[in-house]
């Protein structure tokens, strides 16, 4: 399989209308997830923010949360750091952790920062498209980790425990 770049792997997935998933049958849920997960992994920060910006504060914390096989079985983080580099993940990941997405281990008891991997597989299918340069995808998930990584998880919390005593 040829390797692909970050860009070309995105670029090759399809732009799916929300009304389309939204309106196909079978599970709602899980579309919306698989849905959420492919624009998280498309790149598309102005469509993700009109899918999310439609919802209820609750459904979208837990969409964002919720896992798909195709990720390992991890969140929209770690769609987000397996399928975008630099600005965009990290425009991407700000907006999820806005609405409340949280850092949590993926099946492989891996971050979102530590998501590592060789071939590109689309959250709508479970066949993959091309192989994933794992180098490619180095700078920008230090600066994941530097900007959400355990330090920045103890600091956010110490704050809160302050409060509470």
């Amino acid at each position: 399989m040829p390797a692909l770049t970050a860009a070309q792997a995105r670029a090759s997935l399809p732009y799916i209308p929300s009304a389309v998933v939204m309106t196909a049958p079978g599970d709602l849920h899980m579309l919306r997830v698989t849905y959420l997960h492919h624009l998280v992994a498309r790149g598309d920060l102005v469509d993700l923010q009109t899918f999310l910006g439609g919802l209820e504060e609750m459904d979208a914390r837990i969409l964002v949360n919720a896992t798909l096989m195709e990720t390992y079985w991890g969140n929209t983080l770690h769609t987000a750091a397996y399928w975008n580099t630099g600005e965009t993940l990290m425009s991407i990941a700000a907006y999820l952790v806005s609405k409340g997405a949280t850092f949590e281990l993926d099946y492989y008891e891996s971050y979102p920062w530590s998501t590592t991997g060789t071939l590109y597989v689309p959250p709508f299918t479970s066949a993959s498209i091309g192989d994933r340069d794992p180098a490619e995808f180095e700078a920008s998930l230090g600066a994941l980790r530097l900007a959400y990584g355990p330090q920045q998880q103890e600091q956010q919390q110490q704050p809160q425990e302050q409060q509470q005593a």
